[in-house]
């Protein structure tokens, strides 16, 4: 079973009364091998639902994406039960957190690998599902992949958060051959 290292990405937001506050971002140092061997800015992000594709890495995938269609409104099931539907708008967009602005998304799929660029260790083919966005971001340099916690839920991925110095990642991402 492959297992791809989490490392960390220490970021430092300065607070006015406190002092400066250390936050770690737990990044890959993958390249998605189903998709031309594209080398993005990637990290996990445990609050996001599904992944996150910028348009830059988009236009890389190329015609390996495959849309998903959304109904709009978006019907939304929790713990088995109905709960309000919420515009599609709503669903489909993504906050780039340095423009301050919503870009608008669109639901596609497509296979993928992860290839450790250190260790080599390759995952077997993964289906991702992401937000495809529809705008250039200015975040990450415009040229990232965030990954949601479904391509883990979709693929029988595991998280293991235990043994970093850093106490937030890893030893990391494991995914079935």
């Amino acid at each position: 079973m492959p297992w791809f290292a989490l490392q960390p990405d220490v970021i430092e937001y300065q607070t006015v009364s406190w002092g400066p506050l250390v936050a770690t971002r737990p990044t890959l140092r993958v390249e998605l091998a189903g998709a031309r061997g594209l080398q993005p800015y990637t990290f996990l992000d445990t609050g996001a639902p599904v992944s996150v594709v910028s348009q830059a890495v988009a236009i890389g995938i190329g015609a390996a994406l495959r849309p998903i269609a959304v109904p709009n409104p978006v019907p939304r099931v929790q713990h088995g039960r109905p709960i309000p539907a919420e515009p599609a708008t709503r669903f489909l967009t993504w906050r780039d957190p340095f423009a301050n602005i919503d870009i608008p998304c669109r639901l596609a799929e497509f296979d993928v690998q992860l290839r450790d660029r250190h260790t080599g260790a390759t995952s077997g083919p993964l289906t991702m599902v992401a937000k495809v966005l529809q705008a250039p971001a200015q975040a990450y340099s415009g040229y990232f992949v965030l990954i949601g916690l479904h391509l883990l839920l979709a693929n029988a991925g595991q998280l293991h958060l235990e043994g970093q110095q850093w106490n937030l990642g890893g030893p990391g991402l494991f995914f079935p051959p």
